[in-house]
């Protein structure tokens, strides 16, 4: 689980991210959390302190990829989507593997070096990201997220296009 605390004059928010598939804890798992921080806390903490869960940005990440020979592009497809669930996952992802954090941004370069030992990669020609919105819109992804924003993938979140090497004869 991780968490972000703002200060904002008289109140004090604490937006809660939860680990797994569901990164938006429940209102069980919120009142629990509420209950054991105030049996440590100040009696006046009691009024101003507010437990939410992140907004959640969805994502769609549009790949464009070189692979070394055709008959390969279905393992790499498989591993790429692995790769982009597993940086996203709010308890083992991120690069340094912590977790993606709360209020974090995606980059195109973050997104290629998970992608960097993968099998028969050639290279990557493009990463593109984009939000998808309760239309199932999709949108350029936004350059910066607020601090209680949490970028999660959408529900087809990676879509590839492979590009092969050209046989010169």
């Amino acid at each position: 689980m991780q968490a972000r605390a703002a200060a904002n004059g008289n109140s004090f928010r604490l937006t809660v991210v939860a680990g797994g598939a569901n990164p938006q804890p429940s209102a069980e798992q919120l009142r629990e959390l509420r209950r054991l921080l105030l049996a440590s806390a100040p009696p006046s903490l009691a009024g101003v302190l507010q437990i939410v869960v992140p907004r959640l940005r969805h994502l769609r990440i549009d790949l464009t990829l070189n692979v070394d020979e055709l008959d390969h592009a279905g393992e790499l497809a498989k591993y790429a989507k692995h790769k982009m669930t597993r940086l996203f996952d709010t308890a083992a992802g991120g690069v340094d593997g912590d977790g993606w954090a709360l209020g974090q941004n995606p980059s195109g370069q973050e997104i290629a070096l998970a992608l960097i030992d993968a099998p028969h990669l050639d290279g990557i020609d493009d990463v593109v990201l984009w939000e998808i919105t309760g239309s199932a819109a999709a949108t350029p992804w936004p350059a910066t997220l607020a601090g209680d924003e949490l970028a999660v993938l959408a529900d087809d979140p990676v879509r590839i296009e492979f590009r092969i090497p050209e046989v010169v004869a």
